[in-house]
């Protein structure tokens, strides 16, 4: 399963209607704790103190745009090369470019599906470790590489 090289992800979601689900789909891609902020301050402050694999967050987020928050990330220390997935809920097209240029690794489509999150993570595992996707073999069931991606622009 991709999620056993990730733990703990931080679900940046204002909207609370919006954070359960997010928060089932990521438990049920296989991570073990998901921590959430609603917030560009408490995400902030969630990433000085904890340990994160993933970032998955809203464009909008109260105290900060996602491009803010993704740019903050990649400038961070320990959290320079910690994958973001952007939470596409009908962004217009220029914002997913500016995620894009800001560092995303990823567009989740807004309600997702744990197959979709699988397939970003598979994509980002194989950007980051090129050499072990080359080796692996793909689970049973899982989709052939690269379809559930969503391709960014």
């Amino acid at each position: 399963m991709v999620a056993g090289r990730f733990q703990t992800a931080l679900l940046i979601e204002p909207a609370p209607q919006r954070r359960p689900p997010l928060q089932r789909l990521l438990r049920e891609a296989g991570f073990r704790e998901v921590l959430t902020a609603g917030s560009a301050a408490e995400a902030r402050a969630l990433l000085k103190e904890a340990l994160v694999d993933l970032v998955v967050t809203a464009w909008e987020v109260p105290g900060g745009s996602g491009a803010a928050l993704i740019r903050a990330v990649r400038q961070g220390g320990r959290n320079r090369a910690l994958p973001v997935i952007l939470v596409d809920t009908g962004l217009p097209q220029h914002a997913v470019v500016a995620a894009v240029k800001a560092g995303a690794a990823g567009r989740l489509p807004w309600p997702g599906t744990v197959q979709q999150l699988r397939g970003i993570m598979a994509t980002i595992l194989e950007d980051q470790h090129p050499q072990d996707s080359a080796r692996a073999a793909p689970s049973p069931g899982a989709p052939a590489r690269g379809v559930a991606r969503e391709e960014m622009p």
